[in-house]
């Protein structure tokens, strides 16, 4: 299995305060309340134990989102993890954040905030990453 946790994150705290981190606590918010749980992949080796498998090998690494790595394979990585995120925001975003929240955003506040995330995910200067 391998899976991605939906949280972005920074070891320079680029990431606090951006468009990033609003988007992901809203998808957060409005897929929970659907009962998805973004995060749930750091409970997926619980999961395993309770269905009695054992000897379970469990690695995590980092997933850099975008170019902003100064090593080639993880710039690569970087890089189709960036057009990835850039192609499917809208799809990910539109029904959740104008329906499933607390407080539903206008579809025009959605495609705003889509605007910023975009912006944030080709900002150098943002050195997000995802665990998996």
């Amino acid at each position: 299995m391998q899976d991605l946790i939906f949280n972005f994150q920074s070891d320079d705290d680029s990431v606090k305060g951006s468009a990033l981190e609003i988007w992901t606590e809203g998808l957060k918010e409005a897929f929970g309340s659907k009962g998805i749980d973004l995060t749930s992949v750091s409970k997926y080796r619980s999961y395993l134990e309770s269905a009695g498998f054992e000897k379970i090998k469990q690695e995590e690494f980092r997933w850099p989102v975008g170019t902003w790595s100064d090593s080639h394979d993880p710039k690569k990585l970087g890089s189709h993890c960036q057009t990835n995120i850039l192609d499917m925001r809208h799809a990910i975003s539109i029904i959740p954040l104008t329906t499933c929240q607390t407080q539903s955003m206008p579809l025009e506040a959605v495609e705003l905030l889509l605007e910023e995330v975009k912006k944030a995910l080709l900002d150098p200067n943002i050195h997000a990453y995802l665990q998996m």
